[in-house]
């Protein structure tokens, strides 16, 4: 197990969130986008090396170079997108139950 679920699993434990399905599926998403980005930049490492077979290091360096900014920007840009959606819930405007409420008391037909 990766140490990143143990973390992920400690703070959800210490904050007092459950493990359910949306959790889950959140961690399933982490993993696979950590196991795209380590082949991709494992294929490029690969590929610079076999250019480059009389130095190992500095293949290895190019090939992270050259893919390092592409997968920084792809997970980045999930990171944003999913912490949009905590960041939105937090705001108190957005209460789907006193929006209910008080449509319900607004209206001439509500029981009194």
């Amino acid at each position: 197990m990766p140490l990143s679920l143990l973390v992920t699993l400690a703070v959800m434990y210490f904050v007092g969130l459950t493990i359910n399905v949306m959790s889950m599926m959140g961690m399933m998403l982490a993993i696979g986008m950590l196991v795209d980005n380590a082949v991709v930049v494992t294929e490029s490492v690969f590929r610079h090396r076999q250019l480059d077979p009389d130095n190992p290091q500095a293949a290895t360096l190019a090939g992270v170079k050259e893919v390092g900014v592409a997968t920084l920007a792809g997970t980045a840009t999930c990171v944003v997108v999913f912490l949009a959606h905590p960041v939105r819930h937090q705001q108190p405007d957005l209460d789907l139950a006193d929006a209910r409420r008080d449509s319900r008391s607004a209206s001439p037909w509500s029981p009194r």
